[in-house]
């Protein structure tokens, strides 16, 4: 009991390294974030994961815990709908996903707010992801239809391709960029006539939960989009699930591999876009100030935390001195810290564990002789927080040349 209320512990999860002691009205604000399930906002009905906010470490809201019966029937009412769904004209189908970007679009500060709590980015960079994600939306619709392909023809015989729907889509995405890269899931999914079934990070579900209000709002047809949340062993199961016909994963290479090995036991389609150890090359022509600038950007967008991030730098001997002190006058402009926080750059990275891993490469680094430019410790205080951090003499066969660190090091 805390202050005459019954609290309950809550097991721990992917997203946290300790139980973690949930109050009633924590527990409370899971209403808040109901699922999405066959049109309807499903309210939770037993389980919740509490959400960590990484500038605090500590839990600001909860989400569902879906429940088998919660993912037995988000699958059962995508696979109900496919058949219409997939008749619709793409025009129709257009109608409904333009309906869907403009509501999320009007409540993007709403949802932004939730997103910089959860993950950890700067709002202004949140807003712009929502924003982002309804550009996403049209840019899709402006591609246009999947027209048939003509591969040869003549008067006895004519070969083409024909692009179908597979059925049920599994889009399980990840916490870096949580709801830009949902709505590029669902809405590539949806335009070419599937139905989808969307699984957030649980580090980062709130901002994709709210997504639900503007599919009810733009009277999607009940079960072409339901949105769960849980845990690991629910993007297991969501995976597994023998109703689902395509899987579309974004997340880390080794989850990718369990992806695809479950995908193989059924000969499943599977989209995945794993991580990347990016490398830049800067010859000796280059004006240093302005590659360094637009490096730094591309190295440390987002903490570090994107895909595509700049991860070592190759630089010729002319201009590397030069280059590095550049760097590190980049460096020198960061302001990390809370999201929320007028004129704060950087956020935290957005948990525990992503901040031991970077904290390891560069213990590792050290080890084996390479120089720290600048940055490699993190503050004092709460929060998982890590300053932009350069590396120079460091060489191949060292984890951190080898290894994605997902994070502020270059």
């Amino acid at each position: 009991y805390i202050q005459g209320k019954q609290a309950v512990w809550c097991a721990s999860t992917a997203t946290m390294k300790d139980d973690i002691l949930v109050t009633p009205e924590l527990r409370n604000t899971a209403e808040q974030f109901p699922q999405l399930i066959n049109g309807e906002l499903r309210p939770v009905s037993s389980m919740v994961i509490p959400v960590i906010n990484p500038a605090t470490e500590l839990p600001f809201a909860c989400a569902p815990d879906a429940t088998q019966s919660d993912l037995d029937d988000a699958i059962k009412a995508a696979k109900a709908a496919f058949p219409s769904w997939s008749q619709l004209s793409y025009h129709e189908r257009v109608e409904y996903l333009e309906r869907f970007a403009d509501n999320f679009k009007a409540e993007a500060k709403d949802i932004a707010e939730v997103l910089t709590k959860e993950q950890g980015k700067p709002f202004s960079n949140a807003l712009a992801e929502i924003h982002g994600a309804a550009g996403r939306v049209a840019d899709l619709v402006s591609d246009g239809p999947l027209e048939t392909e003509v591969l040869y023809e003549d008067d006895s015989s004519r070969t083409e391709i024909q692009r179908v729907p597979f059925g049920v889509v599994a889009a399980i995405t990840p916490w870096n960029f949580p709801v830009l890269i949902a709505v590029s899931k669902l809405a590539s999914a949806l335009l070419t006539g599937n139905t989808v079934v969307v699984k957030p990070s649980p580090y980062t579900p709130l901002s994709t939960l709210m997504l639900a209000n503007a599919a009810v709002k733009a009277k999607l047809p009940s079960g072409v989009l339901n949105i769960i949340s849980g845990g690991d062993s629910l993007g297991r199961a969501l995976a597994e699930h023998p109703d689902i016909r395509h899987i579309s994963f974004t997340g880390s290479v080794a989850t990718g591999k369990k992806v695809m090995r479950s995908a193989s036991e059924m000969l499943k389609r599977v989209t995945l876009e794993l991580g990347g150890n990016d490398a830049a090359i800067v010859l000796d022509d280059v004006d240093v100030t302005k590659a360094a600038e637009k490096i730094f950007k591309a190295s440390m967008l987002n903490t570090g935390q994107v895909c595509t991030a700049i991860k070592r730098l190759y630089v010729h001997d002319s201009v590397y001195e030069d280059i590095v002190v550049e760097l590190k006058n980049q460096a020198k402009k960061v302001h990390i810290g809370d999201g929320m926080e007028k004129g704060v750059t950087h956020g935290p990275l957005n948990n525990a564990m992503q901040l031991s891993i970077v904290k390891e490469l560069l213990e590792d680094a050290k080890e084996n002789g390479a120089n720290l430019v600048c940055g490699g410790e993190p503050p004092s205080g709460r929060g998982y927080f890590f300053p932009p951090t350069l590396v120079t003499d460091i060489k191949e066969g060292v984890r951190l040349v080898d290894e994605e660190q997902f994070g502020p090091v270059l």
